[in-house]
């Protein structure tokens, strides 16, 4: 997992807080096309034969939500895509793979500089969620 947080540094994840424009840019650096969906669950497909990588995202998200689920997915991308297919749909996948993809989209949004800086995200339960779940990952792996 370090090596894995360590080699995305060098599209600022985990250096300072990701924005929407990052996650745009980052796709269009990684050829990541991205598509929205009337769905209200996200998901990663990768076809590295075909060269086919694409996020699609709910129409509906916004806010918080709609910047954990795009580097959630962008965190399937970085973890899980090799030489074999892989389609990771929201909740449906190996846990360890959906710890790993949450651990890349919460390190994106509360870079360790900012730990002690954001004392809440922004007042709701899922914020409230995801500071928790970020400050283990700080107590537990120390990024």
């Amino acid at each position: 997992m370090k090596l894995l947080l360590n080699a995305l540094k060098q599209h600022g994840i985990g250096v300072r807080a990701q924005t929407e424009d990052d996650f745009w840019r980052i796709c269009e650096s990684e050829q990541i096309k991205v598509e929205w969906t009337a769905e209200n669950c996200s998901f990663y497909l990768a076809i590295p034969e075909l060269s086919i990588r694409i996020i699609c995202l709910p129409k509906r998200r916004k806010g918080l939500r709609l910047l954990f689920a795009m580097f959630h997915e962008l965190g399937h991308h970085f973890a899980h895509t090799g030489k074999e297919p892989i389609a990771a749909f929201e909740g449906n996948c190996d846990s360890k793979d959906e710890f790993e993809a949450d651990a890349v989209a919460m390190i994106s949004i509360i870079p360790r500089n900012q730990i002690e800086e954001l004392a809440a995200m922004d007042g709701t339960r899922f914020g409230d969620r995801i500071w928790r779940e970020r400050c283990q990952l700080w107590f537990l792996y120390g990024v």
